[in-house]
């Protein structure tokens, strides 16, 4: 019989689900705890943002910071007034 060598797998593939369930858990609780410390409403996350954020590799402050802008838009200027 022969056997054919397998390709080296990087690193996140030899993650069970349960070390990834568990490590977007703590993304997301990470995030959650830095929202609610900055006064916003952590009930308002995105989790579906919050898998991109994680996926494309922003730490959790930084998401937590973009879902506070988010959250948080910035006033518009009042156009028009004159002094």
């Amino acid at each position: 019989m022969l056997v054919m060598p397998q390709k080296e797998r990087g690193a996140e593939e030899m993650k069970t689900d349960q070390e990834r369930r568990e490590e977007r858990r703590n993304y997301e609780a990470d995030v959650f705890y830095e929202v609610w410390r900055s006064g916003g409403n952590p009930d308002n996350i995105d989790y579906d943002r919050l898998d991109d954020y994680r996926w494309d590799g922003v730490d959790p402050e930084k998401a937590a910071s973009l879902e506070l802008q988010r959250q948080r838009p910035k006033p518009e200027e009042p156009e028009g007034e004159e002094s």
